[in-house]
């Protein structure tokens, strides 16, 4: 018999023997290089226009976009440890050979990035790596760094009754933190923040963080301070910076005007939220200005600051993917996440946001695709596609 449509595409071989079912009579055995239409034809696929070779045919390359504005678009072609730049059908140049750049990233680790766009800034975060900044900095200019972070993210709080001491000094100063029991650890901890406090809380107290230059022994490390602290002869108020080496949030996206970064190894299941609009400042008590004079940055928590929100559910659930739609949405292992605030009318603050799961299909660790009013995700087998749309219900 002639077949006159094809618009069920391929099907399983599970449904080979059901010719009872409607759909089987548009169906195809093998649609390969053919699009289905929901009218009924299918059209040979499109083509592709040859523009350049990669750096080795050997290696693995990955494309990402770089929208900068309506008349400024790119694709970036990662390969390992480097980066090359096409525009309007072309690859850029720089004084007629590629424009490229060095990159952290190895052949390995090219498909786990996850990228958020700001304009012409573009952060790009692989669990292995320092959240990295790409910038453009002229039409064919672009520089690539890792971010640099005010202010956090941090740690939970300690909440053991280790005591730390140290003198009170002003921003630019090195001090001597000594701690009355193990918490620093050589090779892990060396560029990692610290964030201090006095011995009693109060609205009033305030906070101050510096950078560990390096580790003495695991009670004792030299600190160099870029927010005054005042001296403390022993404090329990502290806490240390969420990242370290090997353990770096693998996605990231904006909502409500922050940036929001997850799932770094020792906190798979933990978002951190920036100061909004503020993007890489994550002050989490006090007044968050940059410039905020020594004693504003008390114990007092405002809707503006940054803040961390952590997953609670039976079993862990890594996040795998962010994405911003009417809510914050956090793709898991084990299920679909909103964050969003108390009230559907409000912005998304440290005092009212919650996380609710609204679905236990979990997904892989694969950016989603936002399509309309729906996130459309890849099951955590790879081998289904899902579609999440938001409710207020």
């Amino acid at each position: 018999p002639i077949q006159t449509a094809f618009n069920t595409g391929a099907v399983s071989p599970r449904l080979w023997g059901r010719a009872d079912i409607t759909k089987y009579a548009s169906g195809c055995e093998v649609c390969e290089n053919f699009v289905a239409m929901a009218q009924g034809p299918a059209f040979r696929r499109s083509g592709f226009r040859y523009v350049a070779d990669t750096e080795s045919f050997a290696d693995p390359v990955c494309l990402l976009p770089f929208e900068v504005s309506d008349e400024a678009a790119y694709t970036l072609s990662l390969a390992p440890l480097r980066m090359r730049f096409f525009t309007e059908e072309a690859q850029l140049l720089s004084a007629g050979v590629p424009l490229s750049i060095v990159t952290p990233y190895s052949a390995d680790e090219l498909f786990e990035i996850q990228i958020a766009q700001s304009a012409d800034t573009l952060f790009m975060v692989q669990k292995n790596h320092p959240p990295q900044v790409l910038r453009r900095t002229g039409l064919a200019s672009f520089t690539i760094a890792p971010a640099v972070f005010f202010d956090g993210p941090w740690d939970k709080p300690n909440i053991t009754d280790t005591e730390l001491s140290y003198i009170a000094a002003v921003e630019g100063d090195t001090i001597t933190v000594t701690a009355t029991a193990a918490v620093f650890l050589a090779g892990r901890d060396e560029g990692r923040l610290l964030r201090l406090t006095s011995s009693v809380i109060t609205t009033t107290t305030f906070w101050g963080y510096g950078t560990i230059l390096s580790v003495t022994s695991p009670t004792s490390v030299q600190v160099l301070i870029q927010r005054d602290v005042a001296l403390s002869t022993g404090t329990r108020n502290w806490r240390l910076g969420a990242w370290y080496p090997g353990n770096y949030p693998r996605a990231v996206t904006f909502d409500d005007q922050r940036l929001v970064f997850a799932a770094d190894a020792a906190n798979p299941s933990v978002a951190y939220l920036s100061v909004v609009d503020d993007f890489t400042n994550f002050t989490p008590t006090g007044d968050s200005n940059r410039a905020a004079p020594f004693g504003d940055v008390t114990n007092e928590v405002f809707e503006t600051n940054g803040f961390r929100l952590e997953l609670s559910a039976n079993q862990v659930n890594t996040i795998g993917w962010l994405a911003s739609l009417k809510v914050l949405l956090e793709g898991t292992s084990r299920g679909l996440w909103q964050i969003q605030s108390s009230s559907n009318l409000e912005p998304l603050t440290p005092v009212n946001a919650h996380a609710r799961r609204s679905s236990e299909r979990g997904g892989a660790p694969v950016p989603p695709a936002i399509v309309d009013d729906a996130v459309v995700f890849v099951s955590p087998t790879r081998r289904k596609v899902f579609r999440g749309a938001f409710s207020l219900n």
